[in-house]
């Protein structure tokens, strides 16, 4: 249930064990709707680790619709430094996650 899990995850002390339990909850809730998973993902304390949470949240949706994927990226709460990462790790040859 992911409201079960949001709730768990927000209860958790800031760290790295919360912030790979955010960035999990970024690309799960980022597959159905990837300005929520955004929204998780800032939540997300270690900047290197924000950055892969948010690239997983629009990872489906850059496969699909990449413009679409970056308008969203635009529209969110990010720091533009950080948008310019992800949008980086994106359009990379490699995997989202490395």
């Amino acid at each position: 249930n992911p409201n079960e899990a949001a709730a768990y995850v927000s209860s958790q002390a800031p760290g790295a064990s919360r912030d790979t339990m955010a960035l999990t909850l970024a690309r799960q809730i980022g597959q159905e709707d990837p300005a929520a998973g955004l929204k998780w993902a800032g939540t997300v304390g270690d900047p290197k680790t924000q950055e892969k949470a948010a690239a997983g949240a629009l990872s489906d949706v850059y496969r699909k619709d990449p413009q679409g994927a970056l308008q969203t990226l635009a529209n969110s709460s990010l720091p533009k430094a950080m948008q310019d990462s992800v949008t980086a790790r994106l359009q990379g040859s490699g995997p989202w996650w490395r």
